[in-house]
């Protein structure tokens, strides 16, 4: 061998020492396999997972999905998930756990969730764990984290039912229906969030604030404060001014009220109760019963005025009827 072939030898060699040494220092700290959870196919099992980056002071990033929606049944149904996570582990003030949930983008999916709920394990011990509880009969879970996560399947065959802590502080059973706070699709959050962009935001779906499952666009469950509010409406009842307008009478008005309990076209407390209030359509309301009242007192104002000019004129009258009979009385008295 010559010294250039021998010097080329070198030079490979050095590049595929460089190259492993990249490969596994990239790779180093991180876990990926599968889990299958056993047990019932209605209930969720918790699988307890490690916080392996604790020690590192910085959070553990895990992902835990299964892609084909006929993994091991036809049409069972899909899952991905991201969770970020640091726990308490008995003393760390800065845990939290961040779920980015994706279950089930196809309808014939039989099973709409995989996901029950998530807990951090670890208030009252230093296990480091947290644990996420996930469907059973027989359902398969592919897992990759950025650190050693070490999951521990609590399905009653795998490890005996419930989780016990090490040192017995905390006991977790199995569930059977998925915790409210689950977010099926889309992003948990247990930390604030601050916007600082001045760009516009765009929300296609409903929105709520301290409401699930919202139905309109906005449902606050709580009071809101404003400055001021502006609410776009039609059909502003000015028509009540207009000349054929047909004003209900008092009597009517009356009559209503005492088989009714409200005023006409106005809501029931009930059904305000049942269904809230439109603020543009009660405030046109409010203002056509106010012109409506307006012009019912503006037509009592008007017999009040016919009523005091009779009186007026019947005073009068009977002023000269007073004087002419003080008259009489004065001539016939005798002199």
């Amino acid at each position: 061998m010559d010294f250039n072939s021998w010097e080329m030898n070198i030079s490979r060699s050095f590049v595929a020492i460089v190259f492993f040494l990249c490969a596994a220092l990239s790779t180093f700290g991180q876990s990926s396999g599968s889990i299958t959870v056993g047990g019932d196919i209605n209930t969720f099992y918790p699988v307890a997972w490690l916080d392996g980056n604790y020690t590192a002071n910085r959070s553990t990033k895990l992902q835990v999905g299964r892609s084909n929606v006929h993994q091991d049944t036809r049409w069972r149904g899909s899952l991905v998930a991201e969770i970020t996570y640091q726990t308490t582990n008995w003393g760390s003030a800065a845990s939290f756990i961040d779920v980015d949930l994706s279950t089930n983008m196809v309808s014939a999916a039989v099973y709409k969730s995989f996901i029950a709920g998530w807990q951090d394990a670890t208030t009252g011990n230093s296990d480091r764990m947290i644990v996420i509880w996930l469907r059973g009969g027989g359902t398969t879970y592919y897992y990759a984290a950025d650190a050693p996560v070490n999951p521990k399947v609590y399905d009653g065959t795998q490890n005996a039912l419930p989780y016990v802590s090490s040192n017995g502080s905390l006991t977790l059973n199995a569930k059977t229906v998925v915790d409210s706070y689950v977010n099926a699709i889309g992003k948990h959050m247990q930390r604030p969030l601050r916007v600082y962009t001045t760009l516009s935001n765009y929300f296609a779906g409903n929105v709520g604030i301290g409401k699930v499952n919202p139905t309109d666009r906005l449902e606050v469950n709580g009071t809101i404060r404003a400055k001021e509010i502006k609410v776009e409406t039609a059909n502003w009842p000015d028509y009540v001014f207009a000349e054929d307008y047909e004003l209900p009478s008092l009597d009517f008005i009356r009559a209503y009220i005492a088989e009714h309990g409200h005023l006409p076209e106005m809501p029931s407390a009930a059904e305000v109760g049942r269904e809230g209030i439109a603020l543009g359509e009660i405030n046109a309301l409010l203002l056509k019963k106010i012109e409506e009242l307006t012009l019912l007192l503006m037509e009592k104002d008007d017999q009040l005025k016919k009523q005091g000019d009779a009186i007026d004129k019947l005073s009068s009258e009977m002023e000269i009827v007073r004087r002419i009979l003080n008259n009489d009385n004065t001539d016939n008295k005798p002199q």
